[in-house]
């Protein structure tokens, strides 16, 4: 795993995509299948101001440059003439899979630029992360996000953004595509960190015309196997992000197991991140590092508490993000079926804020919201985020002025449209604001309002605050998720904004409870069906073949064949669709009985369990959920094509459908 940290000042970060060469058992390159670029030479007799004039060996026919397919690993129409009637899709390149990258810009002003290769890539940007050409990276404090494929016919495809950063796509040489808020992707080159992904699909008939063919999101499960010669480790991270200040408020536990039992010894090492002054921001189980064992026949979960380092310096510019490091030890794991795996494990995210007295000069305001997000609906649930300002000192209550601006009016109700000094609780320096539907008339279908957080100085002409770096005193945006009761409509909310799974053989994990392995998410209308109609759900578990991203990090002798991974359940019976009338809520069973009731507006919560199917699928390709029809409006712009039209020919759609 690499982490950047810009801190202060403006940064750029650059990350490429490289393709892999191929080797021989010596390491050597093949120079049969070295990957080259050429381009062919033509030799075109061109009428130049009304005078034949032979161009040579330059260009070919109106000034185009035709350019040799370099990738060995996809079809050559000129070498197979079946290829029209194949209906395997071409290889994606066979790229040098990278770890997490995780981003943090920092104060400034910050840049992060994806580079591809010269081959067909593909790539999926959501707010916050990227996935593809072989890269999986997580980036915060970012204002600009430049990608660009390079050479090749290149794949874009814009999931979300955010409004606090600018989103650029810059097509190259070859004919480049892209897709906002596309209702499906094919996979991608990631290194899943999570192991492997099962799909749960939504279908919805009906005779009520707002809901028929309506396309909901489908659940993207992250699961980590128990099978093969491969050994997993997982950690427990029921909170998603932690906020820990430096009086020691925050302090948590996570844990960690293997999924499957061991037959020697397995270390995990838990690393504390460092500070400037030689000691680390937080102790792990009152330690800067610590190693969790685990012996041969034992998958007990194992607890890490997380604290606060009362011996490290105080913060003196702002709050940081801060990741846990952890990494299964090969060289004291004698289980090598844990060693061989070379398992990426996900740090665990912080947010270290200033405590209630710093007086080391860092200030800040930081923004917790959920671990997902911010969603109201219209007519129905609501939210609230906290806002935490810091230090308590007299003069940032005496100055400090927070607006709440949306960036859409008429479309929110919030507890409050501004917060000064006094409107935070004395005794954390918390203000929570809460926050609503306005719930009109008006079929929009679900949107976003981006609330931001305006910082000025009362005291100064409402002037910034500055930090000690000189940078303003800045407050993230918040971006609220809202469900229109107007239309037809399904709610989809996992318990923790992901749903992350173990495989485990029910004979061996006495010890491990249930929810280490197992997770949760729910359905509910947005819309009481009409009078005399019916909505029917399928939950239907999609068979994802497994495909094999890269041989260093996952077994290539596999079983690929395309079967479910996963399963739906209420309470202990496994579902296969839910049927809504105007009145009621019917949860039926895969043997088609009656498994529950509710009323039609009602949360139905189901849980999800993987698949234990003897079968090795290690580490994957990404494969992605289906979208919804209406998720267009997650693409918050700015978001800026630049077409490149010299050199290529570039296509820029935005779907919906």
């Amino acid at each position: 795993m690499l982490d950047l940290n810009g801190n202060s000042g403006n940064d750029n970060f650059v990350v490429r995509s490289f393709a892999a060469l191929p080797l021989n058992e010596e390491g050597v390159v093949m120079e049969e299948e070295r990957m080259r670029v050429k381009v062919r030479v033509c030799n075109e007799t061109l009428s130049m101001n009304g005078t034949t004039a032979d161009i040579g060996d330059y260009t070919c026919g109106d000034n185009e440059i035709s350019v040799e397919d370099p990738n060995p690993n996809l079809d050559d129409d000129d070498d197979d003439d079946d290829d029209e009637t194949s209906e395997e899709p071409p290889l994606l390149p066979d790229y040098l899979v990278n770890s997490l990258v995780d981003v943090d810009g920092g104060t400034g002003s910050d840049r992060l630029t994806i580079v591809g290769t010269e081959f067909n890539d593909k790539y999926v940007v959501q707010d916050g992360l990227l996935f593809g050409g072989g890269l999986t990276i997580k980036f915060t404090n970012i204002n600009f996000v430049d990608v660009t494929g390079q050479e090749g016919n290149d794949e874009i495809y814009v999931l979300s953004t955010n409004p606090s950063f600018l989103l650029s796509l810059y097509g190259a040489l070859g004919s480049d595509t892209f897709v906002v808020a596309p209702s499906s992707i094919e996979p991608v080159t990631s290194k899943n960190l999570r192991g492997h992904r099962g799909i749960i699909e939504h279908n919805i008939k009906s005779n009520d015309a707002d809901y028929d063919g309506l396309k909901i999101r489908g659940i993207q499960c992250n699961i980590l196997d128990n099978d093969g010669e491969y050994g997993y480790v997982n950690v427990v991270n029921q909170g998603g992000f932690y906020v820990m200040d430096e009086d020691g408020v925050g302090t948590f536990s996570f844990f960690i197991y293997p999924t499957t039992l061991p037959t020697g010894n397995v270390t995990v090492s838990i690393v504390a991140p460092a500070a400037p002054d030689a000691n680390t921001y937080i102790l792990v189980n009152n330690k800067t590092a610590t190693v969790l064992g685990f012996e041969a026949g034992d998958l007990t979960p194992q607890e890490v508490k997380v604290t606060y380092n009362e011996k490290v310096s105080k913060l003196d510019i702002t709050d940081i993000n801060l990741l846990i490091k952890i990494e299964v030890l090969q060289i004291t794991t004698t289980d090598e079926r844990f060693s061989l795996t070379n398992q990426t494990l996900l740090p665990i995210d912080i947010k270290l804020i200033p405590g209630m007295d710093n007086d080391a000069g860092a200030k800040s305001i930081t923004i917790e919201e959920g671990p997902a997000g911010t969603a109201v609906m219209e007519g129905g649930f609501k939210a609230s985020y906290d806002v935490t300002l810091r230090p308590c000192s007299d003069e940032l209550i005496r100055d400090v002025v927070v607006t709440l601006e949306e960036s859409v009016p008429g479309q929110l109700n919030l507890s409050t449209r501004e917060l000064n000094g006094t409107d935070f609780d004395k005794k954390s320096c918390t203000a929570t604001v809460d926050v609503s539907a306005y719930d009109d008339n008006f079929s929009e279908g679900d949107h976003y309002v981006n609330i931001r957080h305006v910082v000025t100085n009362r005291t100064a002409g409402e002037d910034p605050i500055f930090l000690t770096d000189g940078s303003p005193l800045y407050a993230p945006n918040v971006l609220v998720q809202i469900y229109d009761n107007d239309i037809g409509g399904v709610v989809i909310r996992e318990t923790n904004g992901i749903t992350a799974l173990a495989e485990m053989d029910e004979t061996m994990n006495s010890g491990v409870p249930l929810d280490y392995y197992e997770d949760d998410y729910s359905l509910q209308l947005t819309r009481q069906p009409a009078n005399g109609t019916t909505v029917e759900i399928d939950i239907l578990s999609i068979a994802v073949k497994t495909e094999v991203a890269n041989s260093i990090f996952t077994p290539s002798y596999r079983n690929m064949t395309a079967r479910p991974q996963v399963k739906a359940y209420f309470k202990d019976t496994e579902v296969s669709k839910v049927i809504i009338t105007d009145a009621t809520l019917t949860i039926v069973g895969t043997a088609e009985e009656q498994i529950g009731i509710l009323k039609w507006f009602d949360e139905v919560p189901l849980r999800v369990k993987a698949i234990d199917d003897g079968e090795e699928e290690g580490v994957d390709l990404l494969n992605f959920a289906s979208q919804p029809s209406n998720l267009v409006s997650k693409a918050r712009f700015p978001i800026k094509p630049l077409l490149h039209f010299i050199y290529s020919l570039l296509g820029f759609l935005l779907l919906s459908t």
